[in-house]
């Protein structure tokens, strides 16, 4: 069908043939599907490879660079859903403003300030490593002991604890599969602020990086991790990064078993506009998603 209509629109009978085609094609394993150059209609009704369009799954955006970007865009047509578009290769626009940002270099100095984003993570075998650390750290009242350890390490002089019974909205999210990380949380809180070596320390599951340090109530840095018990997606906000943590890869944009996690340098960044639910549940304790935050804002969704 493609070879015979080239770019030419198709009329509606043919569009409803072609729509049921990749409808139908999405259901083969995706071994067949990797081996295939399947066309899929564009929001014009012209056939394109499938991997040349983007699915609109973010249509709540309708600001000028939104309505920019959509007509710069060769967006696939309406009528094929986006679990469909996924399976053949489609590209996701909700997917494509996160990922924007993932290759810039957060640590070069010559960078803006503008917000950007970065793969970020515990880089380990972390479901495997995560069990045996959970072995060490029991269930129950040690995890906030061990929360406070760790802000006492830090300096903190303050930690304050709030048991979140929220629900939170799930129209405008990263992925929608985070969806499942907008219920209920246990929020903690304390007045120190993260150091890049904190943050390296927390991503290596604390190594090495402490036993120098015998003194500190935190000794390996590894009690953050009992909040495993808790949850499957610890996130907190500390100065200018929010960091989202997903071991199971199963909720964030981009994650992979290397780097099953993201961080973000929120302020001046247009993520919240983009996608203001996923940030609501932060809002607690003096948070503005538009300043630095001056302190540690854990959040963990519970199981």
């Amino acid at each position: 069908m493609a070879a015979d209509h080239r770019d030419s629109i198709l009329d509606d009978s043919l569009l409803a043939v072609a729509i049921s085609m990749v409808v139908t094609a999405a259901s083969a394993s995706a071994s067949i599907l990797q081996t295939l150059v399947i066309h899929a209609p564009d929001v014009n009704g012209r056939l394109a490879v499938a991997s040349e369009l983007l699915n609109d799954d973010v249509p709540w955006l309708s600001g000028e660079e939104f309505l920019t970007l959509r007509a710069s865009s060769r967006l696939v047509h309406p009528k094929v859903s986006s679990a469909v578009a996924e399976k053949l290769g489609v590209r996701s626009l909700r997917l494509s403003l996160v990922k924007s940002s993932l290759e810039q270099n957060f640590f070069d100095s010559s960078q803006s300030a503008s917000g950007k984003v970065e793969s970020f993570g515990q880089a380990e075998s972390l479901t495997n490593r995560l069990k045996t650390i959970l072995d060490l750290y029991p269930d129950g009242s040690p995890i906030l002991n061990e929360l406070i350890q760790n802000a006492d390490d830090a300096g903190a002089t303050v930690v304050r604890i709030l048991v979140d019974e929220n629900h939170y909205r799930t129209e405008s999210l990263m992925d929608a599969r985070m969806e499942f990380l907008q219920g209920p949380s246990l929020v903690v809180q304390n007045d120190s602020t993260f150091t890049e070596a904190d943050f390296k320390s927390l991503a290596s599951v604390g190594q090495a990086s402490k036993l120098d340090r015998l003194a500190t109530t935190g000794r390996f840095g590894l009690g953050f991790n009992a909040t495993y018990h808790l949850t499957d997606t610890p996130a907190f906000i500390s100065g200018d990064y929010a960091v989202f943590f997903d071991p199971h890869c199963s909720f964030l944009p981009g994650a992979t078993v290397n780097q099953p996690g993201i961080r973000i340098r929120y302020p001046k960044s247009d993520l919240n506009r983009a996608f203001a639910n996923q940030f609501e549940p932060f809002n607690h304790f003096g948070f503005n998603f538009a300043e630095s935050y001056n302190g540690t804002l854990f959040r963990f969704p519970l199981r």
